[in-house]
């Protein structure tokens, strides 16, 4: 049962890092942005636009994932979410010439950025997921192999124990022996 259940975990852990590499390679040529509030829309007396507060954005551009996040934002068109989808040059100049990034909070092509009171984005590369993605599926993949490599050599699959002199039963931890490993007695 649990095999079955990694087993699963695995397919789907693979299925997502395909999934993150199809669209790192789609970001280097368009860009997408998704623009939203948790809040209620509501009227700014101020200004007299509909503002959705707190908001966030989420950027996906040249191999990265910028999440920005803002007190307040203006409602596109009145709803909560609104996705567009700018030119990746577009996207990058607007990006670089709003945030000052931290050197100190760089690392490895992860960035973070406060740009004003309450307002801080944070800059993914796409490769991260990916690479996380992909520890399940290489995982089950050096078990699968590590029980192969045990069971031409005549050993149980569950605990390793030498089951040459064994007939039915592993004597270490009881699991049963497969008839592929089963040896004639002497």
């Amino acid at each position: 049962m649990i095999r079955r259940l990694f087993t699963t975990a695995a397919v789907m852990s693979l299925l997502l890092c395909l999934a993150t590499v199809a669209l790192w390679v789609r970001s280097w040529s368009v860009a997408d942005q998704v623009l939203g509030g948790f809040g209620t829309p509501k009227l700014n007396p101020r200004t007299g636009e509909v503002e959705v507060s707190p908001a966030m954005a989420w950027s996906h551009y040249a191999g990265r994932l910028l999440i920005s996040h803002f007190p307040a934002m203006v409602a596109y068109k009145t709803k909560q979410w609104a996705y567009r989808n700018p030119a990746v040059h577009t996207l990058i100049s607007e990006v670089d010439n709003r945030v000052f990034w931290h050197p100190r909070l760089a690392f490895a092509g992860f960035r973070f950025a406060t740009v004003s009171d309450g307002e801080w984005d944070l800059l993914v590369p796409d490769y991260a997921p990916a690479v996380l993605f992909a520890v399940t599926p290489l995982l089950w993949l050096a078990l699968a192999l590590r029980r192969k490599r045990s069971r031409a050599e005549g050993r149980c699959t569950s605990c390793g124990y030498d089951l040459r002199a064994s007939m039915d039963r592993c004597p270490e931890c009881g699991r049963p022996i497969p008839p592929e490993t089963r040896r004639a007695p002497a």
